[in-house]
């Protein structure tokens, strides 16, 4: 879905936009300082474990609790 949301879709202001890392721990993208704010907010989800393709690791490469 993040790239139909850099591409421009519209997401209305009282739905969660919920942020994802890479599957290595690293945040895909972060709001602009420059937004308003959201009246829905902003969530983040990481990969603790990651299970289907293209990857298919349990509790291997799955990222450390200091990094989160």
């Amino acid at each position: 879905m993040q790239d139909y949301y850099d591409k421009g879709m519209r997401v209305p202001d009282d739905i969660t936009l919920l942020l994802c890392d890479d599957n290595w721990g690293n945040l895909r993208k972060l709001p602009k300082l420059a937004d308003k704010p959201r009246r829905g907010g902003y969530g983040i989800y990481y990969h603790y474990d990651y299970v289907g393709g293209p990857r298919n690791y349990k509790w291997l490469n799955t990222n450390p609790i200091p990094r989160i």
